[in-house]
Protein backbone atom coordinates (compact mmCIF):
# COMPACT_ATOMS: atom_id res chain seq x y z
CA UNK A 1 0.00 0.00 0.00
CA UNK A 2 1.58 3.57 -1.16
CA UNK A 3 2.39 5.83 2.21
CA UNK A 4 0.01 8.50 0.46
CA UNK A 5 -1.79 8.98 4.08
CA UNK A 6 1.23 10.44 5.08
CA UNK A 7 0.13 13.99 4.25
CA UNK A 8 3.77 15.96 5.37
CA UNK A 9 4.99 14.04 2.08
CA UNK A 10 3.42 16.43 -0.14
CA UNK A 11 4.36 19.45 1.42
CA UNK A 12 7.00 19.88 -0.82
CA UNK A 13 5.16 19.82 -3.84
CA UNK A 14 2.50 22.00 -2.76
CA UNK A 15 4.85 24.64 -1.27
CA UNK A 16 6.33 24.86 -4.87
CA UNK A 17 2.78 24.99 -6.99
CA UNK A 18 1.90 27.80 -3.88
CA UNK A 19 4.68 29.88 -5.51
CA UNK A 20 3.04 29.97 -8.68
CA UNK A 21 5.77 27.83 -10.04
CA UNK A 22 4.60 25.38 -13.06
CA UNK A 23 5.02 21.67 -12.31
CA UNK A 24 4.79 18.60 -15.17
CA UNK A 25 4.45 15.17 -14.08
CA UNK A 26 7.00 13.13 -15.98
CA UNK A 27 4.43 10.73 -17.79
CA UNK A 28 3.49 14.26 -19.16
CA UNK A 29 6.54 14.14 -20.54
CA UNK A 30 6.76 11.14 -21.23
CA UNK A 31 3.67 11.43 -23.58
CA UNK A 32 5.03 15.01 -25.12
CA UNK A 33 8.49 12.85 -25.74
CA UNK A 34 10.43 14.59 -24.05
CA UNK A 35 12.18 12.00 -22.62
CA UNK A 36 12.11 7.96 -22.73
CA UNK A 37 12.28 5.31 -19.89
CA UNK A 38 13.69 1.99 -19.64
CA UNK A 39 15.01 -0.18 -17.17
CA UNK A 40 17.83 -2.22 -16.56
CA UNK A 41 18.21 -5.88 -16.59
CA UNK A 42 19.26 -8.91 -14.22
CA UNK A 43 21.96 -10.65 -15.06
CA UNK A 44 21.90 -13.78 -12.40
CA UNK A 45 24.91 -13.46 -9.75
CA UNK A 46 26.22 -16.42 -11.22
CA UNK A 47 27.90 -13.88 -13.85
CA UNK A 48 29.11 -11.53 -11.71
CA UNK A 49 33.46 -11.87 -11.86
CA UNK A 50 35.84 -9.40 -9.64
CA UNK A 51 37.25 -7.77 -12.81
CA UNK A 52 36.03 -6.61 -16.17
CA UNK A 53 32.98 -3.81 -16.44
CA UNK A 54 30.93 -2.53 -13.50
CA UNK A 55 27.39 -4.01 -12.80
CA UNK A 56 25.41 -1.12 -11.56
CA UNK A 57 22.89 -1.85 -8.50
CA UNK A 58 21.51 0.79 -6.71
CA UNK A 59 24.05 1.13 -3.90
CA UNK A 60 26.64 1.78 -7.14
CA UNK A 61 25.68 5.59 -7.41
CA UNK A 62 26.93 8.04 -5.11
CA UNK A 63 27.05 11.77 -5.58
CA UNK A 64 25.19 11.82 -8.35
CA UNK A 65 28.03 9.51 -10.36
CA UNK A 66 28.49 5.61 -10.73
CA UNK A 67 31.14 3.87 -8.88
CA UNK A 68 33.52 2.35 -11.78
CA UNK A 69 34.52 0.21 -8.86
CA UNK A 70 32.01 -1.72 -8.33
CA UNK A 71 32.13 -5.11 -6.25
CA UNK A 72 30.02 -6.95 -8.95
CA UNK A 73 31.82 -7.06 -12.21
CA UNK A 74 30.78 -8.65 -16.05
CA UNK A 75 33.53 -10.00 -18.83
CA UNK A 76 33.12 -8.38 -22.43
CA UNK A 77 31.49 -11.13 -23.81
CA UNK A 78 28.08 -10.36 -21.39
CA UNK A 79 28.81 -6.08 -21.60
CA UNK A 80 28.59 -6.41 -25.14
CA UNK A 81 25.39 -8.46 -25.11
CA UNK A 82 23.31 -5.98 -23.42
CA UNK A 83 25.24 -3.22 -24.37
CA UNK A 84 22.78 -2.49 -27.54
CA UNK A 85 19.87 -3.53 -25.84
CA UNK A 86 20.87 -0.62 -22.83
CA UNK A 87 22.55 1.79 -24.85
CA UNK A 88 23.57 4.22 -21.91
CA UNK A 89 25.24 7.03 -23.38
CA UNK A 90 26.71 10.24 -21.59
CA UNK A 91 23.88 12.22 -20.48
CA UNK A 92 21.28 9.81 -19.24
CA UNK A 93 20.09 9.98 -16.48
CA UNK A 94 19.76 6.98 -13.80
CA UNK A 95 16.78 6.45 -10.68
CA UNK A 96 16.59 3.50 -8.11
CA UNK A 97 13.36 2.29 -8.13
CA UNK A 98 13.84 -0.80 -5.61
CA UNK A 99 15.81 -0.64 -2.31
CA UNK A 100 17.20 2.97 -1.68
CA UNK A 101 14.61 4.17 -3.57
CA UNK A 102 15.44 8.10 -5.14
CA UNK A 103 19.20 7.94 -5.48
CA UNK A 104 19.31 9.49 -8.87
CA UNK A 105 23.20 9.40 -11.18
CA UNK A 106 24.39 10.32 -14.66
CA UNK A 107 26.20 8.92 -17.04
CA UNK A 108 29.20 10.38 -18.27
CA UNK A 109 31.82 10.01 -20.63
CA UNK A 110 34.06 7.16 -20.26
CA UNK A 111 31.18 5.17 -18.10
CA UNK A 112 31.03 1.69 -19.34
CA UNK A 113 28.80 -0.44 -17.51
CA UNK A 114 25.51 -2.55 -17.11
CA UNK A 115 22.44 -1.11 -15.29
CA UNK A 116 20.48 -3.72 -12.79
CA UNK A 117 16.83 -4.10 -13.40
CA UNK A 118 16.14 -2.01 -10.06
CA UNK A 119 17.06 1.18 -11.64
CA UNK A 120 15.47 3.63 -14.19
CA UNK A 121 17.60 5.23 -17.42
CA UNK A 122 15.83 8.26 -17.94
CA UNK A 123 17.35 10.16 -21.51
CA UNK A 124 15.91 13.40 -22.95
CA UNK A 125 14.73 13.56 -26.46
CA UNK A 126 13.98 16.93 -26.98
CA UNK A 127 16.54 19.27 -25.41
CA UNK A 128 15.36 22.39 -26.92
CA UNK A 129 12.43 22.03 -24.21
CA UNK A 130 14.02 20.10 -21.47
CA UNK A 131 17.76 20.74 -20.09
CA UNK A 132 19.11 16.63 -19.30
CA UNK A 133 21.32 18.49 -16.34
CA UNK A 134 18.33 20.47 -15.38
CA UNK A 135 16.23 17.34 -15.25
CA UNK A 136 19.16 15.60 -13.34
CA UNK A 137 18.25 18.51 -10.01
CA UNK A 138 15.17 18.04 -10.18
CA UNK A 139 15.01 14.53 -9.89
CA UNK A 140 17.60 14.99 -7.30
CA UNK A 141 14.80 17.58 -5.08
CA UNK A 142 13.73 16.91 -1.84
CA UNK A 143 10.47 17.58 -4.09
CA UNK A 144 10.68 14.39 -6.14
CA UNK A 145 12.12 12.39 -3.33
CA UNK A 146 9.05 13.10 -1.18
CA UNK A 147 6.84 11.83 -3.39
CA UNK A 148 8.66 8.96 -4.72
CA UNK A 149 8.46 8.01 -0.61
CA UNK A 150 4.77 8.46 -0.94
CA UNK A 151 4.02 6.44 -3.84
CA UNK A 152 6.40 3.04 -2.60
CA UNK A 153 5.31 -0.32 -1.89
CA UNK A 154 7.28 -3.13 0.12
CA UNK A 155 7.29 -6.29 -0.60
CA UNK A 156 9.26 -9.09 1.49
CA UNK A 157 10.79 -6.06 3.21
CA UNK A 158 11.98 -4.53 -0.04
CA UNK A 159 10.95 -0.94 -1.31
CA UNK A 160 9.40 -0.78 -4.70
CA UNK A 161 8.37 2.00 -6.87
CA UNK A 162 6.39 1.00 -9.89
CA UNK A 163 7.25 2.44 -13.08
CA UNK A 164 3.25 3.68 -12.83
CA UNK A 165 3.74 5.63 -9.74
CA UNK A 166 6.90 6.92 -10.38
CA UNK A 167 5.40 8.69 -13.60
CA UNK A 168 2.87 10.30 -11.63
CA UNK A 169 5.50 12.14 -9.94
CA UNK A 170 6.03 16.07 -11.21
CA UNK A 171 8.81 17.92 -10.86
CA UNK A 172 9.32 22.29 -11.13
CA UNK A 173 8.82 23.15 -15.00
CA UNK A 174 11.15 26.53 -15.65
CA UNK A 175 11.53 28.00 -19.14
CA UNK A 176 14.17 26.54 -20.75
CA UNK A 177 16.43 29.70 -20.30
CA UNK A 178 16.00 28.80 -17.04
CA UNK A 179 16.70 25.59 -17.19
CA UNK A 180 19.72 26.45 -19.30
CA UNK A 181 21.53 28.62 -16.75
CA UNK A 182 20.87 25.33 -14.18
CA UNK A 183 22.12 22.46 -16.21
CA UNK A 184 25.11 24.71 -17.14
CA UNK A 185 26.59 25.07 -13.30
CA UNK A 186 25.68 21.09 -13.04
CA UNK A 187 27.26 20.14 -16.62
CA UNK A 188 30.66 21.85 -15.68
CA UNK A 189 31.03 19.51 -12.18
CA UNK A 190 30.12 16.71 -14.67
CA UNK A 191 32.55 17.77 -17.01
CA UNK A 192 35.33 18.03 -14.10
CA UNK A 193 33.92 14.59 -12.38
CA UNK A 194 34.85 13.19 -15.88
CA UNK A 195 38.19 14.21 -16.71
CA UNK A 196 39.27 13.30 -12.98
CA UNK A 197 38.05 9.84 -13.53
CA UNK A 198 39.68 9.34 -16.87
CA UNK A 199 42.72 10.61 -15.54
CA UNK A 200 42.45 8.42 -12.76
CA UNK A 201 42.19 5.04 -14.97
CA UNK A 202 44.62 6.29 -17.36
CA UNK A 203 47.21 7.03 -13.52
CA UNK A 204 46.09 3.11 -13.10
CA UNK A 205 46.77 1.75 -16.28
CA UNK A 206 50.23 3.12 -15.88
CA UNK A 207 50.88 2.03 -12.74
CA UNK A 208 49.97 -1.51 -13.77
CA UNK A 209 52.05 -1.22 -16.83
CA UNK A 210 55.39 0.22 -14.87
CA UNK A 211 54.89 -3.00 -12.15
CA UNK A 212 54.56 -5.19 -15.11
CA UNK A 213 57.78 -3.96 -16.68
CA UNK A 214 59.83 -4.10 -13.47
CA UNK A 215 58.58 -7.38 -12.83
CA UNK A 216 59.82 -8.70 -16.10
CA UNK A 217 63.10 -7.39 -15.50
CA UNK A 218 63.65 -8.65 -12.41
CA UNK A 219 62.75 -12.28 -13.93
CA UNK A 220 65.27 -11.84 -16.21
CA UNK A 221 67.77 -11.08 -14.05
Amino acid sequence: IPRRYDLSLNKPLEEIKNMGIKTVSLRQLLKEKLISIQKGDEIGSENYINEGIPFIRTNDIVNGIINRNSKQMVDEDLYNEYKEKQDLKPGDILFTKDGKIGIVGMIKEGDRCIISSGILKIRVEDTNKLNPFYLFVALNSKIVYSQAMARYVTAATIMHLHIERFLDIEIPFLSIEEQNKVGKQIEDIFNLKSQADNNLDNLKEEFLKINKETSQEQFKN
